[in-house]
């Protein structure tokens, strides 16, 4: 039988040699040793052509993300596909605001990380892809806004020199759940006190009043919060296979 376009394009793109035990079973046997000789000189044609452009950052990003994801096949499911431009174009009339470059450009990647129920378990709620890292897909951005709109009137807490002095500012826009009990998201700030800090990535607790940066753009925060936790540590090898989810103790 042979393997989907998508699982080939992953395991060349990755580079793995033909006796790796992890693209092995993504390619079928007839196909996987003329792919896997391309791999090598794809990517040195990727890497020579990528610059250092705001879209070939991200797309670096993403590519070592789907290698990383590409060691697990017992992955629940894969991040979403890409958004489409109605869909980013009703997050920007709805934000009222133009989304920074980088987090556009990851949008047209994969429009972020899908999330359900454990038919396994009969659980009901939805779990993250990865451990306190739910990307958000631009329409439950817009569900997060209104959800958080409430939190305006709140009165502030104690102030952060880079961020505007607010209990929640319509101008952060939530993009990543960092906790399992919704109250945690990292947002990208549209709202800056001062001009040059517009993008930074911030954390907002609807439970805490204080307030920090996390990074200072999505690029930074993506390799910080995600890229380099997927390569450097272990997750939990019951959980994977239990549940199909990336959990990190």
């Amino acid at each position: 039988m042979q393997a989907s376009n998508s699982a080939i394009d992953v395991a060349v793109r990755c580079g793995y040699d033909d006796d790796d035990e992890v693209a092995a079973p993504l390619l079928s046997s007839r196909r996987r040793r003329m792919l896997l000789l391309l791999a090598r000189e794809r990517s040195k044609v990727a890497i020579m052509g990528s610059g250092h452009d705001t879209r070939s950052d991200i797309e670096s990003l993403w590519h070592r993300i789907e290698c990383a994801f590409a060691r697990y096949p017992a992955l629940r499911f894969q991040p979403s596909p890409p958004a489409t431009n109605d869909a980013i174009q009703a997050l920007e009339k709805r934000i009222g605001r133009p989304l920074p470059a980088d987090y556009i450009a990851s949008l047209r990647i994969h429009a972020g990380f899908p999330s359900g129920a454990n038919p396994a378990t009969g659980d009901i709620y939805t779990e993250p892809l990865v451990t306190e890292f739910l990307l958000f897909e631009p329409e439950v951005v817009i569900s997060q806004m209104e959800f958080l709109r409430s939190y305006t009137s709140f009165p502030a807490g104690p102030t952060c020199p880079e961020i505007r002095d607010v209990y929640y500012s319509p101008g952060w826009v939530p993009v990543v759940g960092l906790d399992e009990n919704g109250a945690a998201y990292a947002c990208i700030d549209l709202d800056p006190v001062e001009p040059e800090r517009r993008g930074q990535i911030i954390w907002f607790c609807t439970k805490d009043d204080e307030h920090f940066v996390e990074a200072e753009n999505f690029t930074a925060f993506l390799e910080k919060s995600l890229v380099r936790r997927l390569e450097n540590e272990v997750p939990n090898s019951e959980d994977l296979v239990e549940s199909g989810l990336l959990h990190f103790d």
